[in-house]
């Protein structure tokens, strides 16, 4: 199976069913299922906003350093990808806060969450990459 990996707490939004659509600066012919790997660490860059988004978001007493990282976190159905235009009035403006919608990127849109068991910590990558090893971690 594919994944993909994704920083704190993005990737949770996901898993919590906050974050259905994951925004990119590149388009992909995947469709089908997709597993959502948390990266090992957030970047310095982006844990102010991590953190702020956590306590806005998540439950009570979550924050940006108590999230499983390094870990599968979700298994979604990657449906569609629409490259974004500036006729983007009908996403959802939650959606707006967990995404970058700027001209030119593009909108993975995502369903059927399941959150299978976190199993040990294994490696992301950038990119799509094949998740193999870790479904034979039953």
């Amino acid at each position: 199976m594919k994944a993909i990996t994704l920083w704190q707490p993005w990737a949770s939004a996901i898993a919590f069913g906050i974050k259905k659509i994951e925004t990119r600066a590149w388009s992909t012919r995947h469709r089908g299922y997709l597993l959502i790997h948390a990266a090992q660490k957030t970047p310095r860059i982006w844990q102010e906003i991590g953190q702020q988004l956590c306590e806005k978001y998540f439950p009570k007493g979550t924050d940006l350093q108590s999230l499983p990282y390094g870990r599968i976190v979700a298994k979604v159905n990657l449906v569609d990808v629409i490259q974004i235009t500036e006729k983007t009035a009908s996403i959802d403006p939650l959606e707006w806060e967990w995404g970058r919608f700027e001209k030119g990127r593009f909108a993975w849109y995502l369903q059927n969450l399941d959150c299978p068991e976190r199993g040990r910590k294994i490696s992301g990558k950038q990119g799509i990459w094949d998740a193999g090893e870790f479904l034979q971690l039953g």
